[in-house]
């Protein structure tokens, strides 16, 4: 061993220790001093293999580590290139991109409507705690896993999404669909979930509206009129706008508020005019974002001028010139 390398390894010694050695040493006590001695030198011989595996030990450890892919977790910038295939309109993300048709195909997304045992469940977005609920599939949600939501644990966004319209959840291996209804609270501002859940930031990300007749009655009159009325695709931009422009004035009262609702009903009039008049004066929507999502839960009448959703969630009544305008885009006559 080195001089060098036995001189730094005694300095690490303890001073008593040294001490009781110099003292032994001016006695004259020969083999207890060569005693002494050899337990230090033994000492600091340990001393070096520690420092010697300290050295060694990253290097190794590091050798035998799997080699990770450089984008694992990464998202990358609207201008970072790649290859992997993704929509063109979404390319803030290097994950392969899931179509909604593709986890709603095996199960109508409707289907938790007509289910009487609903499964909701709370989930934090932004300062606000949306009302999830339950949707059916037999898709392999493991492999639909998108990153998770820091705020929120085991939740985490579709595949290849940023939006926060549907999200799965991961307990412990066990994987669950979850769809967007409303916020908790007694009213906020619809623009709110337009931006936190939709990402809705504008009418820009907006490709079309389509706009349906109401299905709440089936009879052979109510049949007949939702094919006289049709379906229509709304793609001119300007159009666009003024729906979004309304949508983000909107103030949403929550859920079940089926008290400020009024759509028109069979209890309305005693001629059986009632729902019919529900069914021409109102309109189904499904909104195409270029996030490939459909927000198809809004729904307009213009028997109370607003929008409503399923479950009662309702919202502030319209103005005069707000009601004309979206009769007008919606092709709803009310005279």
């Amino acid at each position: 061993m080195k001089r060098e390398i036995i001189s730094d390894a005694l300095d690490l010694l303890d001073d008593d220790l040294i001490a009781h050695t110099d003292r032994i040493r001016k006695k004259g006590r020969k083999r207890q001093i060569s005693k002494i001695l050899a337990e230090l030198c033994a000492a600091a011989a340990c001393l070096c293999l520690i420092f010697a595996a300290a050295a060694i030990l990253p290097s190794l450890l590091h050798r035998n580590m799997p080699k990770l892919p450089d984008n694992i977790g990464m998202v990358t910038s609207p201008d970072t290139e790649t290859s992997v295939s993704i929509p063109q309109d979404n390319p803030e993300t290097t994950e392969p991109f899931v179509s909604m048709e593709t986890l709603l195909a095996s199960g109508s997304d409707s289907d938790y409507i007509k289910n009487e045992a609903l499964w909701f469940t709370f989930v934090p977005v932004g300062d606000y705690t949306g009302i999830y609920t339950n949707v059916s599939t037999s898709a392999d949600l493991s492999s639909c896993l998108g990153a998770a939501i820091p705020e929120a644990e085991e939740w985490y966004y579709v595949s290849g999404h940023r939006d926060m319209q549907y999200l799965i959840q991961n307990t412990e291996g066990a994987y669950t669909l979850w769809k967007f209804q409303c916020f908790t609270g007694d009213s906020y501002p619809y623009s709110d979930v337009l931006k936190l859940v939709y990402r809705l930031e504008s009418s820009d990300a907006i490709v079309s509206i389509q706009v349906f007749p109401p299905t709440m009655v089936n009879t052979d009159a109510g049949k007949k009129l939702q094919e006289q009325i049709g379906n229509s695709t709304i793609t001119d931009r300007a159009e666009i706008e003024a729906v979004y422009q309304v949508l983000s004035s909107l103030t949403c009262y929550g859920s079940d508020r089926w008290d400020i609702i009024d759509y028109g009903s069979a209890e309305a009039a005693t001629d059986g005019t009632g729902p019919l008049d529900a069914v021409r004066l109102g309109r189904y929507l499904s909104v195409a974002t270029e996030y490939g999502n459909e927000i198809d839960g809004l729904k307009y009448t213009a028997v109370s001028n607003m929008f409503y959703e399923f479950s009662g969630i309702a919202y502030n009544t319209l103005s005069e010139e707000q009601a004309q305008q979206i009769c007008e885009i919606f092709g709803i006559e009310t005279e």
